[in-house]
């Protein structure tokens, strides 16, 4: 055992020197991008001026609602309706500000704990995409609406609901991995539609595993991996390990699901091969795992894990760009079961 942890730690140091001297990603068109495209492809500037001023006044509203200016996101929110209402509005143009609106007005919903009103906005920011999905040609608004489920999954976590919160992270990775073929919010799926680069759908997946990876430590496996396994794994028919979208996702994905079955060599040996990878565009995901692993190696006997835990600890101060929350788990920092009095060959700080 003592070699796979040492093979562990050296799968870390690799990862981390890796992530130094790699090159930032070739920038690719992302959704608000992907949207200008569609809606230039569509209508006249005329009537885009008329919903970038929507979309306008809908950020603007937003962002008082986050600032606490409740009666003026309002006011903004119904300059917005009222455009929208209005009878010369052609129904592609409405659609257009609705979808933008109701998913912007849920937040000041929200801000009023008026959580069903949040959660009925939502769904029609999601109806005005479905439309104009179908009926007008906008594929990339199945984006928007696999956006708004996952603000549900965040909703779902700050109420308390964490099981319910973890299916749906699961199950919106797995439907962007193509392991399943629905989400079990809204309706009207079609993951043959997700014709974008494989940078935009992992772009999508990271977000959602990290919001997963911090909400696991707080969670029991019942309430947490479980669920989101479950979500994940929906059609098991469809899985096909060699169409893989996130790569380093679905590593981190083995490591969990070996951790959770108590299966500690192929726990390790998964941890060899999530922590090879750099942890560039995954950061957080990738240091939640390494805690994990010193929290692991502090409850085993024996000089090996000791001396990991020691030299981890040390590193851990060190650590670049580092999540907020994950520092703050470091304040304390995790002891060894047994420390050794002389420092493991091999083993130091980076």
């Amino acid at each position: 055992m003592d070699d796979l942890l040492y093979d562990v730690y050296k799968a870390y140091r690799a990862g981390l020197l890796g992530w130094a001297k790699a090159e930032a990603p070739q920038k690719e068109p992302r959704f608000p991008e992907l949207l200008q495209q569609a809606l230039e492809a569509r209508i006249p500037e005329d009537l885009r001026q008329v919903v970038r001023a929507m979309w306008d006044t809908n950020k603007a509203g937003l962002e008082a609602a986050r600032h606490g200016e409740l009666e003026e996101a309002a006011e903004l929110f119904q300059q917005s309706r009222d455009t929208i209402e209005a009878p010369e509005t052609k129904r592609e143009i409405a659609l257009l500000g609705l979808s933008s609106l109701e998913a912007a007005q849920a937040y000041l919903d929200y801000r009023h704990r008026d959580f069903q009103g949040a959660q009925n906005r939502v769904f029609a920011a999601m109806d005005a995409d479905l439309e104009l999905e179908r009926q007008y040609g906008y594929r990339v608004l199945q984006l928007h609406r696999i956006q708004a489920a996952h603000n549900f999954m965040r909703v779902h976590l700050r109420s308390k609901r964490p099981a319910e919160a973890m299916r749906l992270g699961g199950a919106i990775v797995g439907y962007l991995e193509g392991r399943r073929r629905d989400l079990p919010v809204h309706h009207t799926w079609n993951r043959n539609n997700l014709t974008f680069t494989n940078t935009l759908l992992s772009n999508m997946i990271a977000q959602v595993a990290k919001e997963a990876a911090l909400a696991l430590f707080d969670l029991e496996n019942h309430e947490g991996w479980v669920p989101f396994y479950e979500g994940l794994q929906q059609n098991p028919e469809l899985i096909d390990d060699a169409q893989v979208v996130h790569p380093k996702v679905f590593d981190w994905v083995k490591v969990r699901q070996a951790r959770a079955q108590g299966d500690q060599t192929g726990y390790l040996k998964a941890l060899i091969q999530f922590l090879t990878h750099t942890p560039q565009g995954i950061s957080a995901i990738w240091y939640a795992t390494l805690i994990d692993f010193m929290n692991d190696c502090a409850t085993q006997p024996g000089e090996m894990a000791a001396q990991i835990t020691k030299v981890l600890n040390a590193d851990a101060k060190k650590w670049p760009n580092l999540h907020p929350y994950l520092k703050k788990r470091l304040d304390h920092p995790v002891e060894a079961h047994e420390f050794a009095g002389a420092q493991t060959p091999g083993v130091g700080a980076y």
